[in-house]
């Protein structure tokens, strides 16, 4: 291997995906220098357009995504579970169906469990409300709930069309009420979703780099795989990367920010030695700092279609295509603006429950063994109690994702509960009026071989570097990570729990707060047993 070079800068982040970008361009914002490492390519601007880039990645996933397999599910029959993940600037928010959905307040309430240090930074709702609306631009304009002039786009649908809404119905006959803002007073019912869009378009976070190039902001780096986080001392002071002819260094000089998501947080922290010893020693990993829950607490909302055959024309016939490329272009409305899932029902199964359990969401699609058009009420636990490990798989450092697919029974009861309800909602008079015909899935199969056979991922998974003041957490109230000073992680990995809506959402608040705790430098660096 060659010779390593290095290059030095203030901040180094990991990730130019949901996180790293907001976390990269508000510290270089600063005027800190700020180098943002990406393993994948550039956001192309096709991007943009909702319908095609649900296509793009679908068509050509291994130009856009790691994909990852799950070990087998026990409870899948065996089944390993395809995980994609956005491997571009944006990440996942560049490829994602765009629901833009906060989840219940009592999820991030519970965050704040056991925050013994009244200095700590909080991380109930409440404290990260005004990040949600800094990142805002609502097209409602701003409120209590809601703010305006931010960097992601939160829209209503510009492709309203009569099937959500005689699922809206349908709902209402079962009495489910109607909820006109999921993000705003309620987090439960029924109502259309809000998109991560403006005027018709995606937003990803790509669009926090979107500024003037030059000062201010960070140095993107494409294609940069990031091996280890180089520790000195027991202080990150930088990361190792491929390149041509040999590795490279990039220093920080005063921290490393690793935004890396559920799976490659945990991941490039165990391969750089920080995680659960025994394992690393059994890998032949030097051990920096034995912190056994780095990867644990893996949780994930698992899914599973109810799909009915719809007796209407599809609209993606070749003169609806046209018609829609006319529309699109004109006003940026019609199909092209389309998530293909418009509508949802959030709701608690048990009025004890503090917060919802289930979700349906009504959307429509072709799947592969029934080429009609169908409406497939999509039924996801998106509170569960199943527990999974991102590991690793062997010497060379690659991911083993155990998610631990309803291995708990009130996972798997959830699902069942919510395929009844899902049929209760096709046999609505509102659903039938609309066009549902037969159901195809599960059709004959029982509810349980149906769950075994087609449950899959909903792409939500968290919590593999979970934030707490207790010593088992991976990252303190400030997001770093405990043991080793100068390291952060600001993503999806550091939540305690799935938060009973998309991890988007969350994930763009907790990277604004995140470089809000690191441009106010902090109560200085973690050191090991230091919980905060």
């Amino acid at each position: 291997m060659g010779r390593a070079r290095q290059q030095s800068f203030d901040y180094v982040v990991v990730g130019a995906g949901t996180a790293g970008c907001v976390v990269a361009s508000r510290l270089a914002a600063t005027g800190a220098t700020v180098a943002l490492l990406e393993a994948g390519g550039a956001y192309p601007r096709l991007l943009d357009v909702p319908l095609l880039s649900l296509w793009a990645w679908l068509r050509h996933p291994a130009r856009y995504c790691w994909q990852d397999l799950t070990v087998p599910q026990s409870e899948l029959e065996g089944r390993r579970v395809a995980w994609p993940a956005g491997r571009l600037v944006g990440g996942s928010s560049a490829i994602n169906a765009m629901i833009y959905c906060r989840g219940h307040p009592g999820c991030y309430d519970r965050w704040d469990a056991g925050r013994s240090d009244p200095r700590a930074p909080a991380w109930a709702h409440a404290a990260l409300l005004p990040y949600f609306r800094r990142f805002e631009d609502c097209d409602h304009g701003a409120s209590p709930h809601h703010g305006a002039g931010g960097p992601i786009g939160v829209s209503s649908s510009r492709y309203p069309n009569a099937l959500a809404d005689a699922f809206l119905r349908g709902c209402e006959e079962l009495g489910i009420p109607r909820n006109p803002d999921f993000n705003g007073a309620r987090a439960d019912g029924a109502g259309y979703l809000q998109l991560t869009q403006r005027n018709g378009r995606r937003t990803s976070s790509a669009h926090y780099l979107r500024g003037a190039p030059g000062a201010g902001a960070p140095a993107l780096r494409l294609r940069a795989t990031v091996r280890r986080i180089v520790v000195e001392r027991g202080r990150a002071v930088g990361v190792e990367i491929d390149a041509a002819g040999g590795s490279e260094v990039v220093r920080a000089q005063r921290e490393v920010i690793v935004c890396a998501g559920a799976v490659r947080s945990p991941q490039l922290l165990m391969r750089s030695g920080i995680g659960p010893a025994d394992a690393l020693r059994a890998l032949g990993i030097g051990v920096v700092a034995d912190r056994p829950s780095v990867g644990a607490n893996l949780q994930d909302h698992v899914r599973v279609p109810v799909a009915h055959v719809l007796a209407r024309a599809r609209p993606t016939r070749p003169a609806a295509l046209a018609r829609a490329a006319i529309d699109y272009a004109l006003e940026r409305r019609g199909l092209l603006a389309s998530n293909v899932a418009d509508a949802a029902a959030i709701v608690r199964l048990d009025t004890a429950q503090a917060i919802p359990s289930l979700r349906i969401v009504c959307r429509w699609r072709v799947l592969p063994e029934h080429p009609a058009w169908v409406v497939d009420f999509e039924v996801v636990a998106i509170d569960p109690a199943s527990r999974g490990r991102v590991g690793l798989a062997g010497g060379d450092g690659a991911a083993r994702i155990a998610p631990g697919y309803l291995t708990a029974a009130a996972d798997r009861d959830v699902l069942r509960r919510g395929f009844e309800l899902a049929r209760a909602l096709a046999a609505s008079a509102a659903c039938r009026a609309a066009g549902l015909g037969a159901e195809v899935l599960p059709g004959a199969a029982t509810v349980d071989d149906h769950i075994r056979r087609h449950a899959d991922t909903a792409f939500h998974p968290v919590g593999t570097c979970r934030l707490g003041s207790d010593a088992d957490a991976v990252v303190d109230p400030w997001l770093r990570v405990i043991g080793v000073a100068g390291l952060r992680v600001a993503d999806a990995s550091v939540m305690p729990t799935t938060v009973a809506g998309n991890a988007q959402a969350a994930v763009l608040a907790i990277a604004e707060r995140a470089a809000e705790l690191i441009g106010d430098g902090g109560p200085g660096p973690a050191a090991a047993g230091d919980v905060g």
